[in-house]
């Protein structure tokens, strides 16, 4: 049985590596590479802050927006270097994003801790609102975890 189960490990293991590797479906590789192609809007005028709450849980970003409005279309820049795409944060509740479709410059994905690697995570210290239709970035406030 102990051989058995050292087999079962090895297959556990190789299987747990190759899915860190490709973070992203093959769906979501049309998605990567357009966003990595994007470029922080350092020189887009700042807007008001937004009442918008942003913690990173996990692979998780929890968005709560606190505002009397609805933001369409927009980007979430952390740190200023991954962003995604979103459709829409909803006012008054909790929206939740996968960090998994924040990239960087260079196609990477928002690093978080796994199973191989638990000190992969990185801490979320800036969030910013980027709306392309007023050419506005807006600060958000980022809810760090004790």
């Amino acid at each position: 049985m102990t051989r058995s189960l050292v087999v079962v490990m090895l297959i556990l293991v190789v299987s747990l590596t190759t899915a860190c590797r490709n973070p992203y479906p093959k769906a979501d590789k049309k998605l990567a590479a357009e966003l990595s192609q994007l470029v922080y809007p350092k020189d887009a005028p700042m807007g008001e802050d937004l009442d918008i709450l942003v913690r990173r849980d996990g692979g998780t970003l929890r968005v709560v927006n606190r505002t009397p409005r609805k933001f369409e279309n927009v980007q979430l820049w952390l740190n200023q270097q991954w962003v995604g795409k979103i459709d829409a944060i909803d006012i008054g509740r909790e929206n939740t994003f996968s960090l998994g479709r924040f990239v960087n410059q260079y196609g990477e994905k928002y690093p978080t801790a796994g199973l191989l690697n638990p000190d992969r995570a990185l801490k979320l210290v800036l969030a910013e609102l980027f709306d392309p239709a007023t050419g506005k970035r807006h600060r958000l406030t980022v809810l760090l975890r004790q």
